[in-house]
């Protein structure tokens, strides 16, 4: 519709135009308060950060690696999501999630590596159990001892059953979670015999208890802390990944 018109004194407003004066200052200010609430949707959403993990995989990559970042940036809003072995995959689905520290694998086409951890599976006993005075040890020459199992699932539990079973043909006598580590290292500490096939740092945290590499076992697992392809850059994010770095190191493999 014309705005404008022409007249001998010069141009002048139709009533269209009129119509639109009339009501410019009221859309006006909508619009600005319309903007004023994306920016701060914005500046709130650029100091929130939501960490998904494995449960029972908050210490993963280290004794309080999760509980620092917190720490260090109280400025920021931390959200932090467990998900049990059977949510994973839906989890890592959602898209308001924008890094994850988890263990065994993960869809290339959704993450990225910003770190890697890798180890091999090792045995635990404690310092006057009798396989902590040889040289070295066998998984097939394990039969006999009391086994407890993985403290949980690391995401490649059917790999490391297979690994171990065919050479201890045995149901382990100790099925537990990760809610039930402490127990582990105790069962373990006091000698009573018990063995546990274990990774990660974990078992440092206990006075007397020894870590043997088993000469027949060669398995290697795998933590991650991963960030999305698709996720929007803030301030938050950029921080986490910055703290990555600095605590853990480059993305690329390596061990604790």
């Amino acid at each position: 519709m014309p705005l404008f018109t022409l007249t001998q004194a010069g141009l002048a407003l139709t009533d269209y135009g009129q119509l639109l004066r009339s009501r410019a200052d009221e859309y006006l200010r909508q619009h600005h308060r319309v903007l004023n609430e994306i920016r701060q949707l914005r500046e709130a959403s650029d100091n929130v950060l939501t960490i998904g993990i494995r449960a029972g995989f908050s210490e993963g990559m280290g004794k309080d690696f999760l509980l620092n970042f917190i720490l260090e940036n109280p400025d920021l809003v931390v959200r932090v999501r467990s998900f049990s072995h059977d949510r994973m995959e839906e989890g890592m689905r959602q898209t308001d999630i924008p890094v994850w520290v988890a263990p065994g694998g993960y869809d290339e086409s959704r993450f990225i590596p910003l770190y890697e951890h890798t180890e091999k599976l090792f045995l635990l006993v404690s310092e006057d159990h009798p396989l902590a005075r040889r040289q070295t040890v066998r998984v097939e020459g394990l039969d006999g001892y009391p086994l407890i199992s993985l403290p949980h699932n690391i995401g490649q539990q059917p790999a490391v059953d297979w690994a171990v079973n065919r050479r201890v043909q045995t149901v382990p006598d100790f099925l537990l979670d990760a809610s039930d580590r402490p127990f582990l290292m105790r069962l373990v500490q006091t000698g009573k015999k018990a063995i546990s096939f274990n990774s990660g740092w974990h078992y440092k945290e206990y006075p007397g208890i020894r870590r043997i590499d088993p000469v027949d076992l060669d398995l290697t697992i795998r933590a991650y802390v991963l960030q999305r392809r698709d996720a929007a850059r803030s301030l938050a994010l950029d921080r986490f990944c910055a703290y990555v770095r600095t605590v853990l190191g480059d993305t690329g493999s390596s061990s604790q």
